[in-house]
């Protein structure tokens, strides 16, 4: 079979025709090709710019924050989560001294701080310097960031400050000693220069001489008030056998009771206790004494011990302690009664605490006062002073007997 000239002909218009549709094609998706390529071109650009500027910022943040650490006071280490130091400031490697990265805290925390500093938030470097250390997680990341603080400034200011108070404390205790012992003292200058009057008689002689010497052990016990309120703070320690302390007081209270008609009564004062025998014989002596200065007739001292504390109560049957001086009856001079020291009590409760004890004024039957005191039976030795002690005898003792501390 042959093909005709039309037939042929047609054929090639159909083939140059669908040849020209699939070229029309293929433009058309090129060119959509072309402007997706454009398009994804264009999307990659702003991409890269956005990650550009992100990484920038990061960049700038990093830098800023490494600005900030290293302006930083503080010492910031930052740790791994197995202890490494991964990164420190200068002020860490000024107070802890190179290297640290790499190496361990405990490592670098053992060669920094002193011997003996402790295992709490405040410790002391080798060169003297009080520091804290705290140590913070990195939240959702593995790891630590511990924090130094340089607290050496603090604490000399802290120091300058007590150091202050405690001039200023001082002051004040000189001045009222000063205006305490006045009256005694010159009633003693007043009275022994009647002495020297060649007119008065042998029994107005002795009269003197006793109004005299009642004035200079007025003025002694002043002075030994002082002291143990000065120094309780830095009290000698031994075993305190309470039966030997219950003697010495009903020894040295004895004639004060006579005189007054007073009984007293001691009961539970067996047992030993760490503490000063004096201090606390001087604390228990101005309870009774100024019981017996409020008129009491009945005074009774009552204890009970155990494997842990010693309690000591005071009462007695006299008027009592008005409701409005109550808050102020432990504070240094501060008297209700006339020709009163103001020291009788704080002296108690400054010897109380020394012994790391409480003294308090609590309810009593009988309607009078009644003093009670806790003490510890055994002291931690890091509670004790070291080398130093109360007055001496000589200053704490007169006339073989314990002197009244009130």
């Amino acid at each position: 079979m042959s093909l005709t000239p039309d037939k042929t002909t047609q054929e090639l218009e159909d083939a140059f025709r669908l040849f020209a549709e699939t070229s029309r094609q293929m433009e058309v998706a090129y060119r959509q090709l072309e402007g997706r390529f454009a398009g994804l071109n264009h999307e990659l650009g702003m991409a890269r710019s956005e990650r550009f500027r992100q990484l920038r910022e990061k960049e700038l943040l990093a830098n800023r924050l490494e600005r900030l650490l290293a302006a930083l006071p503080a010492g910031i280490l930052v740790l791994d989560d197995s202890g490494l130091i991964l990164e420190a400031n200068p002020a860490a490697s000024e107070l802890l001294g190179e290297p640290l990265t790499g190496l361990s805290w405990d490592t670098v925390r053992t060669r920094a701080l002193a011997p003996g500093s402790g295992q709490g938030q405040e410790m002391s470097l080798h060169d003297g310097r009080v520091v804290s250390i705290a140590l913070r997680s990195l939240g959702s990341e593995p790891g630590q960031i511990v924090l130094i603080h340089d607290l050496t400034e603090n604490h000399k200011l802290r120091a300058l400050v007590e150091r202050q108070r405690s001039l200023a404390s001082l002051g004040e205790m000189v001045a009222q000693l000063a205006h305490q012992v006045r009256t005694p003292l010159a009633s003693a200058v007043l009275y022994s220069s009647h002495l020297r009057k060649s007119e008065i008689t042998a029994e107005r002689r002795a009269l003197i001489l006793d109004k005299t010497l009642f004035c200079l052990r007025e003025l002694e016990r002043q002075i030994n008030d002082m002291l143990l309120f000065a120094r309780s703070g830095h009290l000698a320690f031994e075993s305190v056998d309470l039966a030997e302390l219950a003697a010495d007081l009903q020894r040295t209270i004895e004639p004060q009771l006579l005189a007054s008609e007073c009984v007293l009564t001691l009961t539970g004062m067996e047992g030993q206790i760490d503490g000063n025998h004096e201090a606390l014989a001087g604390a228990l002596l101005n309870l009774v004494s100024n019981a017996l200065e409020m008129g009491a007739h009945t005074i009774r001292i009552a204890a009970r011990i155990d494997a842990q504390v010693l309690e000591i109560s005071v009462a007695d049957d006299g008027p009592g302690v008005a409701a409005e001086i109550r808050p102020r009856i432990f504070e240094p001079f501060f008297t209700a009664r006339p020709g009163g020291t103001g020291l009788g009590l704080a002296v108690v409760r400054t010897v109380v605490e020394a012994h790391s004890g409480r003294v308090a004024l609590v309810a009593s039957p009988s309607g009078g006062a009644c003093f009670q005191l806790t003490l510890p039976r055994h002291i931690h030795p890091q509670f004790l002073p070291s080398g130093q002690s109360l007055p001496s005898a000589g200053e704490c003792v007169a006339g073989g007997s314990l002197r009244r501390y009130s």
